[in-house]
């Protein structure tokens, strides 16, 4: 193993010295462009992607004992990283490239699972070396070479599974030099604006339709394409658009008519003319082919709304989006005017929305905060395995709450896991130090919580102190409360600092004093067994994003299964080991300070506002329900923490939203799952800038208001008392949509027959749905122009969910893409929506246009 980082590179011989004359020219010169730090670090960066697209010879890791040597390069022209191939049979086919605009992270060092597993059997193969060699020929402070040096590691983070690329360099140097032109290719990547994007795109596009890789498309090319885009046209349409497109009368290999890559521009551009989007330009151009500055500024102010636009702010306009000659004379023309309106700048969200905008003052149980659950879970609740990834797109999604289930493991180390399940195990440490401390953060400067669930003995409880305290050092808020404390400090006073949420110590502490609720290790029941009552469990959702299958499927007999050799295993070491009072170590409590875990009491009495407390969905529901006035009290003053049922095995999720119209601060979900919860849970807390706290409206955060002036399950509109004047009439015209794909599993020879559903989410007043027709035989530019009207009672806990889906002879129709905005954070006028599929993955370049009125209605 010690050589399967290969040998050192020879290093380079030194440069001639130059003659003194020299140097004194230099001196006396003035600095040239060369001498410039803005130059030296272009030409460093430059040189570093040439040594990536020449290649290195690399080790791919698989684990301590398989390693396969690969030829690692760059493809600058297709964005792709690839590898020279062995040439044995392969029993397994693996991609042979990763392509720049997957990567999401590039990681120095043992950064992943399989580096930290491996980097586990070196350390201990150091120590068993180290004992071996004896103690007389070698002294403690001469310690054994490392058989692999970490430094010489590195790792590429792709795709939606979050796989990784485990490599090995031959020295340090070579390793520091792929990561920073990997990171520079990807920062490039996605600095891109959304033209150039867009262009790529388009030449990815023309790429795979030049199926004879002859640079160039014939028509029947051209006819492939069309299906492939989702148009449905006849081969007479097709051909009058192919022949205005071929300019140059480029003729093909085989002596046919052929589009170059500039003609397929032109040729896609009038297939993808956009009717609707030159109705609005005319109707502000006084001529037919330009539009002035003046004119610009009219559209933006009466259209948009950008009442306070200026003329130099639309000649900056004119100057990003306009391409030809006329960006000179400040003039911008009907392509131009599209590239604007599809622009970021001019998408459904507001743009001040996209950074933090909101006061960060108020106390911490004033602001929503984006939580999980079970966050080492990238899979199923019981048999997935255990990874640091989980945290690591947590906190890249925004989350500011995380939570490790801590139990007793091996060399007396704690680990993280589902206890009684058949997931694997991450050392305690090495969750804190290579997920947790580098992107904690990176995406937020506001507060992160630690929820620690902790099931560890006394003495491995010692360890998980030292481990976070050693990890985090400064970064912890370690400020005592004092027992008058009445607020908790606010997300501005917390910044940059790391929370420990955890119980207290306490003198004598049973197991029967301790919370169901607050006790998150849920019995492993099946969905709807009940504890083997028979009976549906009051946890299961009727929501078709939560519901089960009644028949067993391979999912559920698996679970099954698992349930069955977890349940015995949990018997054996119930038999083999005693039974242990949850105790709090001391070191541990020491650390635990505004957010101490305790069990709820109901709402009478007034408790401490540094005192929360996790509930069940099905407690809460039950709060909601029964309580709920009270319940919104409790939560303007404390914080309160609501986690999924155990019976969701296969990592479902519950609707988020009614738990926020109860005021609840921290609503735990799944981040793996699928489906509209974890949707709308990510479009919430990408408003105020992604930074995973979102203010919560005055009257369920200040006491006097949330005090009986409002009802979280409220049926009618007279229960919101003196809430009524915020209602608000939203007005939505779905006008068109753009690039629409085929959903996965959909066959070339099926083109979209495309429909909008408009739903507004949020209090049960104010759940509303509407639909557009469906537009047969058309995914690339179908036309809707459907106008709806919601009359929304409370905006600011609503949200604009837009649905496009495929209208099929099946029972239910695909899902084509989705977007969901806050109403509070909808920009008016003409938008365009931009589409994800329900595994939050973007679509780009698919769009809805739609344009949007939001006006206050009188009481």
């Amino acid at each position: 193993m010690a050589s399967a980082a290969g040998p050192a590179a020879p290093a380079a011989a030194p440069a001639p010295a130059p003659a003194a004359e020299e140097q004194v020219q230099k001196k006396e010169a003035k600095p040239a462009l060369e001498d410039t730090p803005e130059f030296r670090e272009a030409m460093a960066r430059a040189q570093d992607m040439d040594a990536l697209i020449a290649g290195s010879q690399l080790w791919k890791v698989r684990s301590f004992s398989k390693w396969y040597r690969r030829k690692y390069y760059m493809d600058d022209v297709s964005g792709k990283l690839k590898y020279e191939p062995s040439h044995k049979n392969n029993c397994v086919a693996e991609p042979r490239f990763i392509q720049v605009s997957e990567i999401v992270d590039v990681r120095r060092g043992w950064k992943t699972d399989t580096f930290n597993k491996f980097g586990n059997k070196v350390v201990g193969e150091q120590r068993r070396m180290k004992d071996k060699m004896g103690r007389g020929r070698q002294s403690a402070e001469d310690p054994v070479k490392p058989l692999v040096d970490e430094a010489s590691c590195f790792s590429v983070v792709y795709g939606d599974s979050r796989r990784s690329l485990d490599l090995v360099a031959s020295t340090p140097q070579e390793a520091a030099l792929w990561v920073r032109a990997l990171r520079h290719a990807v920062t490039v990547m996605r600095g891109l604006n959304q033209e150039k994007r867009f262009n790529l795109w388009l030449q990815s596009q023309f790429n795979e339709a030049d199926q004879d890789r002859s640079g160039s498309l014939h028509f029947d090319e051209c006819l492939r394409l069309l299906l492939q885009l989702n148009v449905k046209m006849s081969k007479k349409e097709a051909l009058r658009i192919f022949n205005l497109a071929d300019t140059n009368k480029h003729i093909g290999p085989e002596g046919e008519p052929s589009l170059d890559a500039k003609e397929f521009v032109q040729f896609y551009q009038l297939v993808m003319k956009r009717p609707e989007v030159e109705e609005i330009y005319h109707r502000y151009a006084r001529s037919a082919r330009e539009m002035t500055v003046q004119e610009l500024q009219n559209f933006l102010k009466k259209e948009q709304d950008a009442a306070d636009v200026t003329l130099d702010d639309c000649k900056n306009l004119i100057d990003a989006f306009e391409q030809s000659e006329l960006k000179s004379s400040g003039r911008i023309s009907i392509h131009g005017f599209t590239h604007l309106l599809r622009s970021e700048q001019f998408q459904v969200t507001k743009v001040a929305h996209k950074t933090v905008y909101q006061d960060m003052s108020h106390p911490l149980s004033s602001y929503y905060i984006a939580c999980s659950h079970n966050t080492y879970l990238l899979g199923r609740q019981v048999v997935a395995d255990s990874t640091i990834e989980g945290y690591v797109e947590a906190l890249k999604r925004g989350c500011r709450c995380l939570e490790l289930d801590c139990w007793d493991g091996p060399d007396g180390e704690p680990v993280v896991t589902h206890g009684y399940a058949l997931t694997s195990k991450l050392i305690f440490r090495e969750v804190l130090k290579d997920a947790i401390l580098p992107n904690a953060f990176t995406y937020s400067e506001y507060p992160l919580i630690l929820s620690l669930e902790n099931h560890c003995t006394s003495e491995q409880q010692k360890r998980l102190a030292f481990h976070i305290t050693d990890v985090f050092g400064d970064l912890l808020y370690l400020d005592p409360v004092s027992p008058d404390m009445e607020v908790l400090p606010s997300p501005e006073q917390l910044k940059r600092r790391v929370i420990i949420k955890g119980r207290k110590a306490a003198p004598v502490l049973t197991p029967e004093s301790e919370s169901d609720d607050d006790d998150e290790m849920d019995s492993l029941h099946l969905p709807g067994s009940n504890g083997g009552s028979g009976r549906r469990s009051p946890d299961s959702s009727s929501d078709s994003d939560t519901s089960h299958p009644s028949s067993p499927s391979p999912h559920r007999r698996q679970h099954k299964a698992a349930v069955r050799k977890t349940s015995s295993s949990r018997r054996k070491s119930s038999q083999n080991q005693p039974q242990l009072e949850k105790v709090t170590d001391q070191d541990l409590s020491d650390l635990v300070n505004i957010c101490q875990g305790t069990h709820f009491h109901g709402f009478k009495g007034d408790g401490k506002c540094y005192e929360m407390v996790s509930l069940s969905e099905s407690k809460a529901t039950k709060l909601l329900e029964k309580s709920g006035e009270e319940f919104v009290d409790f939560n303007s003053r404390r914080l309160s923490r609501i986690y999924p049922s155990g019976t969701r095995a296969g990592s479902t999720n519950f609707q988020p939203w009614h738990y926020w119209n109860a005021g609840c601060q921290l609503v735990a979900l799944n981040y793996q799952g699928q489906g509209r919860p974890v949707f709308i849970n990510e479009t919430k807390f990408k408003d105020n800038g992604g930074c995973g706290f979102v203010i919560k409206p005055d009257f369920l955060r200040l006491p006097e208001l949330a005090r009986f002036a409002y009802h979280p399950a409220a049926t009618s509109v007279n229960h919101l008392h003196t809430l009524q004047d915020r209602r608000r009439l939203v007005e939505i015209k779905v006008i068109s949509g753009q690039h629409l794909p085929k959903p996965e599993g959909e066959g070339l020879s099926d083109i979209l027959d495309p429909y909008v559903k408009v739903k507004i989410i949020g209090h049960p007043i104010d759940k509303r749905k509407k639909q557009t027709h469906v537009v047969n035989d058309n995914g690339l530019n179908p036309r809707w122009n459907s106008t709806f009207q919601f009359t929304v009672n409370l905006p600011e806990l609503a949200f604009v969910y837009f649905i496009v889906k495929d209208e099929t002879p099946r029972r239910h129709d695909p899902v084509v893409g989705v977007c969901a905005v806050p109403l509070t954070s909808i920009a008016p006028g003409y938008r365009h929506v931009p589409l994800m599929d329900m595994k939050r993955r973007s679509l780009e370049p698919a769009t809805l246009f739609i344009c949007t009125k939001i006006t206050e209605l009188s009481s």
